[in-house]
C-alpha cells in the first residue's frame, strides 16, 4: 500500500466516527460534536499554548497519538514549537510517522505529511495502532523471513532471522530462486540489534559500523556464508541477490554483504523499537 491507501482508510475512519455520532444524536434528540472536529479543535489547543506555529501543530498531534517528545514546554509534553535537529524527539517522531504512513522519512513538515497529521487527528489514531497498520500496510517494520540458517547457529552470537518489511517479499522471492537453483545457500547474519552492533564494534573497532549506522540495523542488509559456495554458486548468488535489489555495497571488503537500498537512517530508528516489541513476544 502506499501513501494515497493511508488517506483514503483514514477518511473512511473520519466518515464512520462521524456517522456514529450523527446516529447518536439521532436518537437521543439532541445536537452532537463531530469526533473530528472535537479532535482537530483540541490538537489546536494544545499548539496555541506554543504560539500555533507548523511545528506547534505539528508537535500536538504527535503528543495527541502519543508518541513521547519529552518534558519540555509550558506543559511539559513536549510542545514548545521548536523542531530542533535532525536527532531531536521531535525530527525523529515526525520521521516514525512518515514512514508508517508511506511517506519519504524527511523529517520536513512538507504539505502531505502535515494533511497526513491532521488525518491521523481526526480519525483518533494512536501511535500503537499506527505501528500496526504500518506492518500491514508493508510500510516498515521487522517481519520473519525465509532465512537459512547455518547448521551450527550457536557460533552466532545473536541471530535475528527479521528483515525491515519493505526488503522481506524481495528476500524471501530471492532465496526460493537460489535454492531453486539448486545452491546451497545459508545466511550468516540478517536484522541485528543496537546491542549486538555496540559487542561487534568492542570487539572489531576498527572494521565493525558505529552502532546507528549499520544496515543490519535498520532491517535492510544480509551476510551471506559465501565461503562453501563453488565460484559458479556465488555467482548466481549474486546475480539473483542484485535481480530483487540487494546489493553488494561494502566491496572489496566485505563480499558476503547485500544491502537492499532504502531510507536506512529512519528505518534503523524505526526498527530499533520494533525489535523491543518483537522481543517481548518471542
Amino acid at each position: 500500500m502506499a501513501y494515497e491507501d493511508f488517506v483514503e482508510e483514514m477518511q473512511r475512519r473520519i466518515d464512520r466516527l462521524d456517522q456514529e455520532a450523527l446516529a447518536f444524536g439521532a436518537i437521543k434528540d439532541c445536537t452532537v460534536a463531530l469526533p473530528s472536529v472535537t479532535n482537530i479543535g483540541y490538537r489546536d489547543s494544545l499548539a496555541q499554548i506554543a504560539g500555533g506555529t507548523k511545528i506547534a501543530k505539528a508537535q500536538a498531534s504527535l503528543v495527541i497519538m502519543e508518541y513521547d517528545l519529552g518534558s519540555f514546554g509550558k506543559r511539559e509534553d513536549g510542545i514548545d514549537g521548536k523542531q530542533g535537529d535532525e536527532n531531536s524527539r521531535t525530527s525523529k517522531a515526525i520521521r516514525h510517522f512518515q514512514l508508517a504512513v508511506g511517506l519519504r522519512p524527511s523529517g520536513n513538515l512538507d504539505p502531505k505529511t502535515i494533511e497526513a497529521l491532521d488525518l491521523a487527528v481526526k480519525a483518533g489514531l494512536t501511535r500503537e495502532k499506527l505501528i500496526e497498520k504500518a506492518r500491514e500496510w508493508r510500510h516498515a517494520g521487522l517481519v520473519r523471513v525465509n532465512m537459512p540458517l547455518p547448521k551450527d547457529s550457536s557460533r552466532y552470537r545473536e541471530f535475528t532471522p527479521y528483515l525491515d518489511v519493505s526488503a522481506a517479499d524481495a528476500f524471501n522471492a530471492a532465496v526460493a530462486e537460489i535454492q531453486g537453483r539448486e545452491v546451497p545457500l545459508v545466511m550468516s547474519e540478517g536484522f541485528r540489534t543496537r546491542a549486538y552492533q555496540e559487542y561487534l564494534r568492542r570487539k572489531y573497532p576498527r572494521k565493525a559500523a558505529i552502532p546507528g549506522t549499520s544496515p543490519h540495523e535498520s532491517g535492510l542488509a544480509v551476510d551471506v556464508d559465501m565461503n562453501p559456495l563453488s565460484d559458479p554458486h556465488k555467482e548466481i548468488v549474486i546475480e539473483v541477490m542484485a535481480q530483487y535489489g540487494f546489493y553488494r555495497t561494502v566491496m572489496p571488503k566485505e563480499p558476503w554483504h547485500f544491502s537492499f537500498v532504502e531510507d536506512r537512517k529512519a528505518r534503523i530508528e524505526y526498527n530499533a523499537e520494533d525489535w523491543l516489541r518483537i522481543e517481548r513476544g518471542l
